[in-house]
Formats: structure tokens, sequence, C-alpha cells
């Protein structure tokens, strides 16, 4: 019990971050990891990342760098499997992220709290599982998780994403493995 609350903690405190933009975010980086789009036959369209802020060696983070982002995944876009050398969070803002977990972990969904509530884990996604991500609904991303992510539906999704890496660490890393099935 005593980690689940340390947990939901650190993810308050970093969800708290984000929402008054003091957390500085990293990488989503689904787009850094490529991405095969298209909205018609002849209109590729392109995943857009922009960095909001980078912090390196943050107090009580030494070696580490803080970044925030915002990622744009256009209607109906996959992007290539990959993993996050570091811990990584993020907030859908509109529009439906199916996210799927290929292997190394899990990845927990969480709705947000509302007044003085905290966050509530509604969801985890274990290894080889799919699940829908919605706006208004969290991710918190273990470092080395393999997972991809897709679009759902014409609607863009909108995420804004807290990143803590080690400094010099890509933002995200292409996933070519084969899953294993435990």
């Amino acid at each position: 019990m005593a980690a689940t609350s340390s947990r939901l903690r650190f993810r308050l405190t970093t969800r708290r971050l984000i929402t008054t933009g003091a957390v500085l975010t990293g990488a989503l980086s689904l787009a850094a990891c490529g991405s095969s789009s298209s909205t018609s036959s002849t209109t590729p369209q392109a995943v857009t990342r922009g960095i909001l802020a980078i912090v390196q060696n943050p107090p009580g983070a030494q070696g580490r760098s803080l970044i925030l982002q915002k990622v744009v995944i256009p209607g109906n876009t996959p992007l290539a499997a990959h993993t996050h050398a570091g811990t990584q969070m993020a907030t859908i803002v509109s529009g439906t992220l199916q996210y799927t977990v290929l292997e190394n972990g899990s990845v927990d969904v969480l709705s947000p709290g509302s007044g003085s509530s905290q966050p509530t884990i509604i969801h985890t996604i274990a290894p080889h599982q799919t699940y829908n991500v919605t706006a208004g609904e969290a991710v918190i991303e273990p470092a080395g998780v393999a997972h991809s992510v897709r679009s759902v539906g014409s609607t863009p999704v909108v995420i804004y994403v807290a990143s803590l890496f080690t400094n010099g660490a890509p933002l995200s890393i292409p996933f070519s493995g084969t899953p294993t099935h435990k």
C-alpha cells in the first residue's frame, strides 16, 4: 500500500506541475521514432512536436533533463514501436490514443482527480494488451517499456508530455525487436 500511495503521490505532483506549466517535459517522442500516416492517399500528415521547456539538472534531479512537450498526432496515424530512456507522463488533451504495450513492463492509465482528490489508476496496460486512452486521461510510462500508439478516428490527438531523462539521452528509442510472450 505504501508503494501505491507513493506512486500516486509522484503522479499527482507531476500532474500538478504539468497543469501549472512548471514542469518541463519530455518526449512522447513518438515522432522521433517515425510514423506512417495519411488521411487520404495523397496527403500524408506529419506528427508535430513542440518542446515547451527544458531544464537540465533541476533541483533534486542532478544529471537529468526535465522536458515539457506538446505533441499532435493527426487522425488515423500509427506511430512506430519505441521505448524511452526515462520515466514519461502524458496527458491526452483531445482525441483518442490507442496504446499497446509490447513488452518490458506495464503502463498505468489514470483519470484526473477533481478538486482535492488525487488521480486514480483506472487501468493497467500489461504486455500484449491494448487500451484506448481518451481525453482527460493520462499514462505513466516507465523507462524501457516497449509500446506503440495510434490515433483513433479522424480527430487529431493532442498530448502534453513530461519526461525525466538522463542528460543527453534520446527522447525515444526505436523498438525493432519481436515482442516476447511471457
